[in-house]
């Protein structure tokens, strides 16, 4: 994977704002604000796979939105596919709720207001179109910002291929990087495909409750944004 950015290559003072830039450049615009801590320690990889964009993060405890005057600004129209592989994450996105631990894949989408809260986070995200997705709109609406186990059953596939993929990146060559993209978005689409069953995941998720919509809603449309 090739090394994007790294907190150790910048002065303190100017660490946010390189780390903004690169997420904006390399992922998509969005807000970025430090929780409990004033100082930032992370770093972004990243290797594409034809059509399908890998990318591996770590970064301190923070709170991370995307508005609806950024999706206006600029939107891929992607769907991302987030892998936890260490410290806490809460996605909040189509008015659900979604509390995630190591081990569990999400759901997401580029062109949805979302907000993130994440503690001590290393993650891996499956970014591509929403069009490379064989999935009816429909079912996908049952299926962003919901938890799934990435740690049994088919959710271990896609869960393992990332874990091999950034760990080990070394070992693939350019001509595999078409078919490693086929590849990702096939596990994507067999994980999803199986859950069917909607209500099994909904145990994991809550409504959000209106006034924290509301609060959301006002945030997110803030000229400051």
């Amino acid at each position: 994977m090739e090394n994007i950015f790294n907190s150790n290559d910048f002065p303190a003072r100017d660490v946010l704002d390189a780390w903004a830039d690169v997420t904006r450049d390399r992922v998509m615009p969005v807000s970025f604000r430090l929780v409990d801590t004033d100082v930032f320690h992370g770093w972004l990889r990243a290797m594409p796979l034809g059509p399908v964009r890998v990318s591996a993060m770590a970064y301190p405890s923070s709170c991370t939105l995307r508005t609806p005057k950024m999706i206006r600004v600029s939107d891929p129209e992607c769907l991302q596919v987030g892998f936890m592989r260490s410290g806490s994450h809460v996605l909040e996105q189509n008015r659900m709720h979604a509390p995630l631990s190591p081990g569990e894949l999400v759901l997401f989408d580029s062109s949805r207001p979302y907000v993130t809260y994440a503690k001590g986070n290393e993650s891996v995200v499956i970014q591509f179109a929403r069009t490379l997705l064989p999935i009816p709109v429909r079912h996908l609406e049952q299926l962003i910002c919901r938890p799934l186990p990435g740690d049994k059953g088919i959710g271990r596939l896609p869960a393992d291929f990332l874990t091999n993929l950034t760990d080990d990146s070394a070992s693939y060559t350019p001509q595999d990087a078409a078919r490693l993209g086929t590849v990702a978005v096939d596990l994507v689409t067999a994980v999803l495909t199986t859950r069917r069953n909607w209500r099994a995941s909904l145990r994991h998720c809550a409504l959000l409750p209106a006034k924290m919509r509301t609060g959301l809603s006002a945030r997110g449309s803030g000229a400051a944004l």
